[in-house]
């Protein structure tokens, strides 16, 4: 357990140089350790690993394939934080598809387990996210409303990046 733990945050330092085949490769390492020890939680957060390097990698067929992995991984066993992140996530992968209302409904699920964890710079996030979905969609009022919402939320806790998100969506 301690050793996938370990190679997790060499894996994460392969991610941040940018050298995501040796990241892969180390996830690979870290999810046979968890299917081996039957630890589904990191095992849920492995299988996300995967689908985000395969995204770095442009490979989203394969991306896609690991989301939703992790995601029925995560709803059986009711992991509310992997699932608020794993939602957001694939949503922003069918947001480069323009598949909107798929994605708004995964977003809109992120968003209540969110408020349920009272998480509330995850909420902030997936209320700017869901307004970026409904202004690509072309549902302006909806868009506003979580534009105010997440703006506001954001100022609030002082999330600097999530601020600039907002201001530049509401420009």
């Amino acid at each position: 357990r301690y050793v996938t733990f370990i190679k997790n945050n060499i894996a994460n330092i392969y991610k941040g140089l940018k050298q995501y085949e040796k990241a892969l490769n180390t996830h690979l390492e870290i999810a046979e350790g968890n299917e081996r020890n039957k630890d589904y939680l990191p095992l849920t957060r492995s299988y996300n690993n995967f689908a985000n390097a395969y995204l770095f990698l442009k490979d989203t067929v394969r991306s896609i394939e690991y989301y939703k992995k992790s995601i029925t991984l995560a709803e059986k066993h009711d992991y509310k934080r992997e699932l608020a992140a794993l939602y957001n996530n694939y949503g922003s992968v069918l947001l480069g598809q323009k598949q909107y209302k798929k994605a708004i409904d995964l977003t809109s699920q992120s968003l209540k387990l969110r408020k349920e964890l009272e998480d509330n710079y995850g909420v902030a996030s997936a209320s700017l996210h869901l307004a970026g979905l409904h202004l690509n969609s072309r549902n302006f009022n909806k868009a506003k409303n979580h534009l105010y919402f997440g703006a506001k939320l954001s100022e609030s806790i002082d999330a600097n990046e999530l601020k600039i998100d907002a201001y530049d969506k509401l420009s």
